[in-house]
């Protein structure tokens, strides 16, 4: 039994006319007749009493009607589940990013997302970088946000989408404040706040420091970027922080950029054998162009 044969005989039984059942599934005349004799044939009992200009169903041609029709309403809303899938209609997203990413741009693009697709449900896990990698290795998320790592680890790839320089930060006030650009050489025996050991953002500073022998007065070690900022608003000292932290207008720090550059990198984060769904691709391209119109 034939799906054609199938909508051969819906479309006899809707219209009640092989010519009209013919324009409706757009094939000849004697392709549907050829279609309903075959089928009558796999079937064994006769479907149509055929009388001039006319088919009239038989019985058992109506009950056998009520279970193809089911059929065709399953078919109809596996393809409408389908059209809604490619559409962005309906599914899900699945993502991880680190707390700073998160106090900073992630919000604003996951709104506009959701009111882009507002069927598309969200699940958004805030994790260090290094749990971030470990939870994106488990194939429970479609993707996370974060800084690149130096080298690309096994089983992810990366796709960078946006790139910054680290810059100083100090409170009003501050002798440095003075300074057109901060040399990093400069910051050596200042009071200095910092990420904790193991932050891969640490780990690109302390380098450079190692590389010109500065050694600053570490007054602060914790796990976030927000917190190093506020404190440093308050007066505690100077730190080297991402920009996303940035607060537009507060004037209780002055910025600067420093030389030689820390350049850190944020890419989107998935497992290499598993590509990036449909809505997934979606939300890669709202956050490229978001950054696209930031440069």
């Amino acid at each position: 039994m034939k799906s054609r044969q199938l909508e051969a005989f819906r479309a006899v039984i809707l219209t009640g006319s092989v010519t009209l059942a013919a324009k409706m599934i757009f094939i000849s005349q004697p392709a549907v007749s050829r279609l309903i004799h075959d089928l009558e044939d796999q079937l064994g009992f006769q479907l149509f009493i055929r009388l001039p200009n006319k088919l009239l169903p038989t019985q058992e041609a109506e009950a056998f009607y009520l279970e193809v029709e089911r059929s065709f309403i399953g078919m109809t809303q596996i393809k409408n589940a389908a059209k809604a899938i490619k559409n962005k209609q309906q599914g899900s997203l699945k993502m991880i990013a680190t707390p700073l990413v998160v106090d900073s741009f992630m919000t604003q693009l996951i709104s506009q997302f959701s009111a882009q697709y507002p069927k598309v449900s969200i699940e958004l896990e805030v994790a260090p970088n290094v749990q971030a990698s470990q939870l994106m290795r488990g194939n429970q998320f479609d993707f996370a946000i974060l800084p690149k790592p130096a080298i690309n680890e096994e089983g992810l790839c990366s796709q960078v989408f946006s790139e910054h320089a680290a810059v100083c930060v100090m409170p009003k006030g501050h002798p440095l404040c003075a300074k057109k650009t901060i040399d990093i050489q400069d910051l050596n025996a200042q009071k200095y706040l910092c990420l904790s050991m193991g932050s891969p953002f640490r780990t690109a500073v302390d380098g450079v420091f190692l590389q010109y022998a500065v050694e600053p007065n570490r007054v602060l070690e914790t796990r976030h970027q927000h917190t190093i900022y506020q404190l440093v608003a308050q007066g505690m000292g100077v730190a080297l922080l991402d920009p996303l932290i940035l607060k537009k207008g507060d004037d209780r720090v002055c910025v600067k950029s420093i030389t030689p550059e820390i350049i850190w990198e944020y890419a989107l984060v998935h497992v290499e054998s598993r590509p990036l769904s449909l809505v997934a691709q979606s939300f890669a391209e709202l956050l490229i162009a978001h950054f696209s119109q930031k440069n």
